[in-house]
């Protein structure tokens, strides 16, 4: 495994918790994910879930060509107010559904509950 001129990895940069920015494609077909972070570093999908497949692929190479070339590489800011967590009291109504259709999309409640949100917000802009 390749090393960065500072000693970290690609696995090391694809654990970080880098913000992913999900925006509706232009064309009004799908989503296009971006990193605020890492420039240039964009993904495309039908769908939310496929373009954050696409995403972890487009990051690693990202950060592959930066260490091969011996480029800095951006980390998320460690004084960044958002941590990307945040806790919600439900009604047990809601929970049972959110719970049903993310078996039903094959993910996880966690997995289901960020894609939501981020339609909702991309859908606001």
């Amino acid at each position: 495994m390749k090393h960065h001129r500072n000693g970290k990895s690609v696995s090391y940069y694809m654990h970080l918790p880098y913000a992913y920015e999900v925006t509706p494609d232009s064309s009004g077909v799908g989503f296009v994910i971006s990193i605020k972070e890492l420039p240039g570093c964009l993904s495309q999908g039908d769908t939310i879930m496929e373009a954050m497949a696409r995403m972890r692929e487009v990051m690693e190479g990202w950060f592959f060509i930066c260490i091969e070339d011996g480029l800095a590489i951006p980390e998320p800011g460690e004084n960044d107010k958002y941590s990307g967590r945040f806790v919600v009291r439900i009604p047990k109504n809601i929970h049972r559904a959110v719970a049903k259709a993310a078996g039903r999309s094959g993910t996880s409640i966690n997995m289901f509950v960020a894609t939501t949100l981020a339609q909702a917000v991309g859908a606001a802009r």
